[in-house]
């Protein structure tokens, strides 16, 4: 809970202090290629790739020149196909996504560069497991 709480008063502060400079805001949508691998027991199962969508909202906060703060908030798909012995699974994870990423941007000859990396809290919604044996 302290964690969080400081996470949320650090967020504060930074949004007040990008007032000063431009933030901007955004929306993203996409694909997302999923799989996954469990294992119980000493059986071990691989999925085959799975498609989903991905949407979700964005904003910068600049911090310096070269730094900014880049939270979102993301809907995302996951899962994975498994055709086996003639019974086929298909499982599909609907998750809310938070990233809080740092950013380092700088420009170059050639155009910008940029580099982030930060935390990402995910909270899955829903699930779907669709199992046909034959």
């Amino acid at each position: 809970m302290k964690k969080t709480l400081c996470l949320f008063i650090s967020f504060i502060l930074l949004m007040n202090y990008s007032k000063a400079q431009k933030s901007t805001f955004g929306i993203n949508a996409g694909a997302t290629f999923a799989s996954y691998k469990a294992t119980i027991e000493s059986i071990s199962l691989t999925s085959k790739t799975k498609v989903g969508f991905t949407a979700g909202l964005t904003a910068s906060f600049p911090i310096s020149k070269d730094f900014s703060f880049r939270p979102g908030l993301n809907y995302i798909q996951k899962g994975g196909k498994q055709d086996q012995e003639g019974s086929t699974d298909n499982l599909t994870l609907n998750y809310i996504e938070l990233p809080l990423n740092f950013v380092f941007n700088t420009s170059t000859s050639k155009g910008m560069f940029f580099i982030g990396a930060g935390p990402s809290f995910n909270i899955v919604l829903s699930g779907k497991d669709k199992w046909d044996d034959g």
